[in-house]
């Protein structure tokens, strides 16, 4: 073992995983093509087989989730925890040097706004969005809605002594709620969460090789 700052330990961590979180992205869109060539080769009608190559991806997709990644993973970080003498720098104890080796600043972040929302700043805010999935940047108002609500958790904080964490998850979500802009709608946990949006892009894949590629003998 040799021992390693937590924020440089989460650097080696990232550039460790950085290829299978590739391969991943890659066997995707594999599991989709492997679900069409299945369907493909039954006699069933267009619709049926839209259906089955939709069920199948989403049946292996599972498998892998559950079974390979989340497994992979597990290895990965035991094996990384085992080598690896994390020391806490940015983390206040070992649990925290941990936690900062595997999401980064993410977690200083976080911690930052529930404990600390009178320290809160703008450049704060931008950080913390850059840590959030590209389509929540570029489609919904997520800059805005965190800056109307730690604006309003800071209100909340001069007046009542009260942290984030004082109030709670539940707490804060009602804050963010009580301003329009701060409602999710379902377009935008369905667009923003990976798990939706990879099954929006597999069915329209399945939809377009199927439904209009294969007919037309564009693959044949």
């Amino acid at each position: 073992m040799f021992g390693m700052l937590d924020f440089r330990a989460h650097k080696l961590f990232w550039l460790i995983c950085l290829p299978f979180r590739a391969i991943a992205k890659i066997s995707f869109y594999a599991v989709v093509l492997l679900a069409i060539v299945i369907a493909e080769s039954t006699s069933y009608s267009a619709i049926a087989k839209i259906a089955m190559a939709y069920l199948v991806m989403e049946g292996i997709a599972l498998a892998l989730s559950l079974v390979v990644w989340k497994g992979l993973f597990w290895a990965i970080k035991s094996t990384f925890f085992w080598l690896v003498d994390v020391v806490p720098s940015h983390g206040a104890n070992i649990d925290e040097a941990h936690a900062i080796v595997l999401t980064g600043r993410a977690f200083e972040l976080n911690k930052k706004f529930e404990n600390e929302i009178e320290n809160w700043t703008f450049d704060d805010t931008r950080e913390m969005i850059s840590h959030m999935n590209w389509r929540a940047r570029l489609f919904f108002p997520v800059t805005k809605r965190l800056v109307i609500t730690v604006s309003e958790l800071q209100r909340v904080h001069a007046e009542t002594g009260k942290q984030p964490r004082d109030i709670g998850l539940k707490g804060v979500t009602e804050i963010r709620k009580s301003f329009r802009v701060g409602k999710v709608s379902w377009l935008e946990k369905v667009i923003v969460r990976e798990h939706f949006f990879n099954s929006i892009v597999a069915f329209a894949l399945i939809l377009l090789v199927i439904g209009y590629a294969v007919p037309l003998g564009i693959f044949q």
